[in-house]
C-alpha cells in the first residue's frame, strides 16, 4: 500500500522546520553564552552554566511534553506553541540577565559572601532564566515523535531520523552564528532575528497543523506496538530501565568527551572564538550524520533489539580511545597543512585547517555516538501508541546524564586525571555500557558473564597501552609559532624543533586554560646586574609571560602608572601571569594591591618566576583573588588609585572581554577621581584598523590619555584617567631616583626620569589625532577585536602599526609641568636624547622645538 501522502508531503516540510529549530537553539545557546561570560567573566562558571541549563532544559521539557502528548495528542499544534513560546521568551532573555545586575550587586555589598558560594548563587539564578526556553526545546522532540507515530512509515527511522536533523540544523547554527551572523550584526541583531525565526516556525507549522487537522497525529492503533518487538510486560519493563540507564551513561560519557577533546583542540587550532565554533561543529556534524545515518540503516536492515546499542556504545569507546593515538600527530599535521595551504596570507585556510583537525578527532566517535539516539529507541521497544513518553524518558536520562559528564569532566576529572585520563575514562564508560548491556540481553545464557568480563578487560588494557601524554609537544602552541616557513617538514623534524633546548619546569590543564612553564636550557640573560634563566609562561600554548624578553612591558606596565599618579595607595592589577608587574608595583609606597587572575594554576606557575618578580605573593600588602577580572571589578565597591589591565591578546576568547568599552566604563567607575588606568595592547598579528578601533574604543572612555611604547614595535601601553593626567616633573624625577623604584627600572634600561618618559609617543591630542571620534568601537555587544583580530594573527604588522603611530608621534614633552624652567630645560635636553636612542626621530625634533619656544 503506498504511504498517505500525510508521510510522503507533511513529514519532509516538518523535518525542514526542525532543522531550523535545531539551528536557533544552538544560536541561542553561543549567544546565551556570550552573556553569561560578561555576567560571570571567563570562567567555567559561565560554560557550565549554558551547558547545564540547556541538558536540564532539554530533559525536563522532554519528559514532560512525552508524557503528556500521548494522553493530548495534537502535535503539531503543541510544537507550533512550543516554537512560538521559545521565539518570544528569548527576546526577554537580555533584559532578565540585566534585571539580575543589581540583584547581584545588592548581595555582594550587603553580604560579601564567599567568592565561590556567589558564583553558585549567580548560577542558580542565571540557570532560572535559562530554564523555561530550554525546557520547551526539548518538549519539541517528543511532540514530533507523537506526530510520527501517526504517520504509516519507520518509527525509529523516523524518530531518530528527526533527531539526526534536528542536530544537524544545530551544526548549521553553529557555522551561522560563529561566522557570519555575530560577526556582522552582533549580540542583540543575532538574538532579534533567530526569535523571528522561531515564531516564524511556529507560525508555519500551525499552518500546517490547521490545514490537515486534528487527526494528522493521532496513533495507528492497529500499529501500538511495534511488530514481533514486544516481550513480556514485566521483562520490556526491566529492558527499558536498563536502556534509561545505559542511555544516561552515554549522556556521562559523550558530554565528557566533548569537554576534554575541547580542551586538546585549543592546545592544537589555538583558542580564538573561532576555533570554538569549529570545534562545537564538528561535534555536532558527527551526531547528526550518525543518528540520521543509523535511524535508516536499523530499519532498512532490520536490526533489532539492544544488538545496535551495544555494538554502537562499543564502537564509541573504542574511536574515543583511538583519538589518543592521534593526538601527538596533530600539532605537526595542523602546522604541515598550513605551510602547504598558504595560511599565512588566507584566513579562509585558518578555518578549513581548523575544522579538518576537529573533524579527524570528533567525526568517528561521534558518527557513533549519534547512532545511540536511534539504537536506543530500537531497544527500549518503542511503541506508537506511547512514542511521546519514550522519547521523552530517553532524551531525559541522556541530558541528566550530559549534565553530570559536563561537570564531572571541568571541575573534577580534568583537574584530577588530566586530559588524558579524563578521555580514556570515558571511553571506558562506553565499553562499560555496552558489556553491561550485552550482559542484560543475553542473561541467563550459558557463559553470559563473560561479555561484562570482557568490557572491564578491555578498559583495562587499554589503560594500559594508552601512549603517554607529550606534554611538550601538546602545550608547544605550535598552531602560533611553528607556522610560518614554506617548507614542509617532517615528524622528526617537528619534534626535534619543538624539543630543541626546552624543558618542562610546570605543566598544569586548569579550570580556565592548560598553563606551562618552559626553560630554555643552557641560555641566561642580563636583567641589571643579574644573570637570569630564560623562562616562558604559555597558557594553552600561547606564550603571555617571560623572564627576560618581555620585561620591558612587565616592569614598565606597573611603573608608568604608577609615576604619574600623584600619590598612588590603592593598586589593583588584573592579571598575575608571571608576577612581575605586580612585584615592580610593591616597589613603590603604596598601602596595598590587589592582584586578580582567573586561572589557579596561572598561580602556581608563577612561582617558578620568584628569582625574577620580587615575590609579591609573600608580600603582606598584596591580596590575591582567583576570579575573572571584570567580575572583580563591576561588583565590588572599592575605588583604586590605579588599575592595570594585563590580559592575554585580545583575539583569544574570554580574553577579549577585557577589552571592550564596557569593561573600560567599568573601570572608570573604580577609579578614584585622579586615577590612572593602564592597558596593555599588542602591536604585532593586529591591523592598523584593529588597533585604531582599540585606541578609539579607549578615549571614549578616557579621553584625557598617553600612548607609552614600552618594548619598540611590539607592545603598547594605554594610560587614561578621568581627570587630566600632569605629568609634574619634580614629582617625577623624585620618584624615580627612590633606590627600590630605580633599581627595578635600571633592569630594563631605564636610568632616569627622561629614560622613562622617551617610552611615551603620544598625548591626548595626538591620540584624537590618530584615533578620532568615528562609529566603530570594540563593545559586549558587537565583539569587534575579539572576531577580526584573529583574521590578523599571521600578518606582520608591527612596521605597519608602528608607521601609523610615527605618523601621529610628537612625544611627552608639551605634556610636562614644572615650576623650575631650568630643571625642565635640562629634562628637555636629556628627553631629546633619549628619544634619539630610541629612533623616535619626530618625538626628537618636538621636544627641541618646546626647548627652543623657552
Amino acid at each position: 500500500m503506498n504511504p498517505p501522502r500525510t508521510s510522503t508531503i507533511l513529514f519532509p516540510l516538518i523535518a525542514c522546520l526542525f532543522f531550523a529549530s535545531g539551528a536557533t537553539a544552538l544560536i541561542y545557546e553561543v549567544t546565551w553564552l556570550r552573556s553569561l561570560l560578561l555576567i560571570f567573566g571567563s570562567t567555567a562558571f559561565a560554560v557550565s552554566t549554558v551547558l547545564t541549563s540547556f541538558m536540564a532544559g532539554l530533559a525536563a521539557g522532554s519528559y514532560a511534553v512525552g508524557r503528556w502528548i500521548d494522553r493530548r495528542g495534537r502535535p503539531l499544534v503543541v510544537y507550533g506553541l512550543l516554537e512560538v513560546g521559545i521565539g518570544l521568551y528569548a527576546l526577554l532573555v537580555p533584559f532578565l540577565f540585566e534585571a539580575l545586575e543589581p540583584l547581584y550587586r545588592s548581595i555582594w555589598a550587603q553580604l560579601h559572601p564567599p567568592a565561590y558560594l556567589f558564583a553558585l548563587l549567580r548560577f542558580a539564578l542565571s540557570f532560572a532564566v535559562l530554564f523555561l526556553p530550554t525546557a520547551m526545546m526539548g518538549g519539541t522532540l517528543p511532540a514530533l515523535a507523537r506526530f510520527t507515530a501517526g504517520l504509516r512509515r519507520g518509527l525509529v527511522a523516523g524518530v531518530g531520523g528527526l533527531y539526526g536533523i534536528n542536530t544537524l540544523g544545530a551544526f548549521f547554527g553553529t557555522i551561522l552564528a560563529g561566522f557570519l551572523l555575530l560577526p556582522s550584526f552582533g549580540l542583540t541583531a543575532t538574538l532579534v532575528g533567530t526569535a523571528a525565526v522561531n515564531l516564524a516556525i511556529g507560525a508555519a507549522v500551525l499552518g500546517l497543523a490547521a490545514l490537515k487537522g486534528e487527526g494528522a497525529g493521532e496513533p495507528d492503533e492497529a500499529r501500538a506496538v511495534k511488530a514481533g518487538s514486544t516481550p513480556d510486560g514485566s521483562a520490556l519493563a526491566a529492558q527499558r530501565k536498563v536502556v534509561l540507564g545505559a542511555f544516561a551513561l552515554t549522556g556521562t560519557a559523550a558530554l565528557t568527551l566533548e569537554v576534554a577533546w575541547t580542551k586538546v583542540l585549543t592546545l592544537v587550532i589555538g583558542p580564538s572564538v573561532y576555533a570554538f565554533s569549529l570545534m562545537l561543529a564538528a561535534f555536532l556534524a558527527g551526531l547528526g550524520l550518525g543518528s540520521v545515518a543509523f535511524a535508516w540503516a536499523i530499519e532498512r536492515f532490520g536490526w533489532k533489539g539492544a544488538r545496535p546499542f551495544v555494538v554502537l556504545s562499543g564502537c564509541a569507546g573504542g574511536l574515543a580511545f583511538l583519538t589518543l593515538l592521534t593526538f601527538h600527530r596533530l600539532p605537526f599535521l595542523y602546522v604541515l597543512l598550513f605551510r602547504r595551504w598558504d595560511g599565512l596570507t588566507d584566513s579562509g585556510t585558518i578555518f578549513a585547517v581548523g575544522l579538518l583537525i576537529a573533524g579527524l578527532v570528533m567525526l568517528p566517535p561521534t558518527l557513533a555516538m549519534g547512532g545511540l539516539f536511534p539504537a536506543a529507541l530500537e531497544a527500549f521497544g518503542l511503541a506508537r501508541d506511547a512514542a511521546g513518553r519514550a522519547v521523552g524518558s530517553l532524551y531525559a536520562a541522556n541530558g541528566a546524564g550530559a549534565i553530570a559528564g559536563s561537570f564531572a569532566a571541568g571541575f573534577l576529572l580534568i583537574p584530577s586525571l588530566g586530559l588524558r585520563g579524563t578521555i580514556l575514562l570515558a571511553a571506558c564508560l562506553y565499553l562499560g555500557v555496552a558489556g553491561g548491556v550485552a550482559w542484560f540481553a543475553v542473561r541467563g545464557r550459558r557463559n553470559s558473564w563473560l561479555l561484562p568480563v570482557a568490557a572491564l578487560a578491555l578498559g583495562g588494557l587499554i589503560t594500559v597501552v594508552a601512549p603517554p601524554w607529550n606534554r611538550m609537544i601538546m602545550s608547544s602552541g605550535a598552531y602560533h609559532y611553528m607556522v610560518g616557513g614554506d617548507e614542509d617538514l617532517s615528524l622528526a623534524e617537528f619534534r626535534e624543533e619543538v624539543n630543541r633546548g626546552l624543558e618542562t619546569v610546570y605543566y598544569r590543564e586548569g579550570l580556565v586554560s592548560t598553563v606551562t612553564v618552559v626553560r630554555e636550557q643552557g641560555v641566561f640573560g642580563q636583567l641589571g646586574e643579574d644573570s637570569v634563566p630564560s623562562l616562558y609562561l604559555m597558557t594553552n600554548g600561547k606564550v603571555d609571560a617571560s623572564s627576560l624578553s618581555d620585561m620591558p612591558t612587565q616592569i614598565l606596565s606597573a611603573h608608568i602608572p604608577l609615576l604619574l599618579h600623584p600619590n598612588p595607595k590603592q593598586v589593583a592589577i588584573i592579571g598575575l601571569a608571571s608576577g612581575t608587574s605586580a612585584g615592580s608595583a610593591l616597589r613603590h609606597d603604596i598601602e596595598s594591591l590587589d592582584v586578580v587572575e582567573i586561572e589557579p594554576a596561572v598561580v602556581e606557575a608563577s612561582r617558578e618566576f620568584d628569582r625574577v618578580n620580587g615575590r609579591p605573593l609573600d608580600d603582606p600588602r598584596t591580596r590575591l583573588t582567583v576570579a575573572d577580572g571584570r567580575t572583580f571589578l563591576s561588583l565590588g565597591d572599592d575605588t583604586f588609585d590605579v588599575i592595570i589591565s594585563e590580559p592575554s591578546n585580545p583575539w583569544i576568547s574570554g580574553a577579549s572581554n577585557l577589552f571592550t568599552q564596557e569593561f573600560f566604563e567599568i573601570v572608570r567607575r573604580r577609579l578614584g577621581d585622579d586615577g590612572i588606568f593602564a592597558q596593555w595592547v599588542q602591536m604585532y598579528g593586529m591591523s592598523p584598523e584593529n588597533v585604531e578601533v582599540l585606541l578609539r574604543t579607549f578615549r571614549s572612555v578616557f579621553p584625557n590619555s598617553f600612548v607609552f611604547n614600552t618594548i619598540p614595535y611590539t607592545d603598547l601601553l594605554l594610560v587614561g584617567s578621568p581627570a587630566a593626567i600632569e605629568i609634574d616633573v619634580e614629582r617625577l624625577q623624585e620618584r624615580v631616583s627612590q633606590p627600590a623604584v630605580l633599581a627595578d627600572l635600571q633592569r630594563v634600561d631605564v636610568g632616569d626620569a627622561a629614560d622613562l618618559l622617551a617610552r611615551g609617543r603620544l598625548g591626548p591630542a595626538e591620540l584624537a589625532g590618530l584615533a578620532p571620534d568615528g562609529e566603530i568601537f570594540n563593545t559586549d555587544d558587537n565583539a569587534y577585536i575579539e572576531y577580526r583580530a584573529p583574521l590578523d594573527l599571521y600578518r606582520e604588522t608591527r612596521t605597519e602599526n608602528e608607521n601609523q603611530i610615527q605618523a601621529f608621534a610628537l612625544g611627552l614633552a608639551p605634556y610636562l609641568v614644572s615650576r623650575d624652567p631650568n630643571a625642565l630645560a635640562e629634562l628637555l635636553k636629556a628627553l631629546a636624547a633619549a628619544y634619539q636612542v630610541l629612533g623616535y626621530y619626530g618625538e626628537a625634533n618636538r621636544t627641541w622645538e618646546v626647548l627652543r619656544s623657552f
